[in-house]
């Protein structure tokens, strides 16, 4: 459960199963992450700064995003919590079931707002 990374920085970790929790990045900085079981727990980034989010079973839960600021939701069950955006700044929604809490905006501020139970609880505008 270890790599080998070009610099060596912050490039392997450990986790209680040891299953795909080892991320392989250019200059391997805060690009892995640990979750209960160690599933879908890592991924590639250009830089690798903040752009995961940690959740109990570790479903769905990875963004992918240019600069990787604040581009990701966590929700209870995981599914449907992450949304890319060109600048990934406060575009997530976050609800107790996760149904259709993100969305994508050109800006992403102060578009969202939290309901118990609607599904579409987001607003695009």
């Amino acid at each position: 459960n270890c790599r080998t990374h070009k610099y060596g920085w912050n490039n392997y970790f450990t986790n209680e199963y040891g299953w795909n929790n080892c991320c392989t990045h250019e200059y391997g900085w805060n690009n892995c992450f640990t979750n209960k079981f160690g599933w879908n727990n890592c991924f590639i980034h250009e830089y690798g700064w903040n752009n995961c989010c940690t959740h109990e079973y570790g479903w769905n839960n990875c963004c992918t995003h240019k600069y990787g600021w604040n581009n990701c939701c966590t929700n209870e069950y995981g599914w449907n919590n992450c949304c890319t955006n060109e600048y990934g700044w406060n575009n997530c929604c976050t609800h107790k079931y996760g149904w259709n809490n993100c969305f994508i905006h050109e800006y992403g501020w102060n578009n969202c707002f939290i309901h118990e139970y609607v599904k579409n609880n987001c607003c695009t505008h």
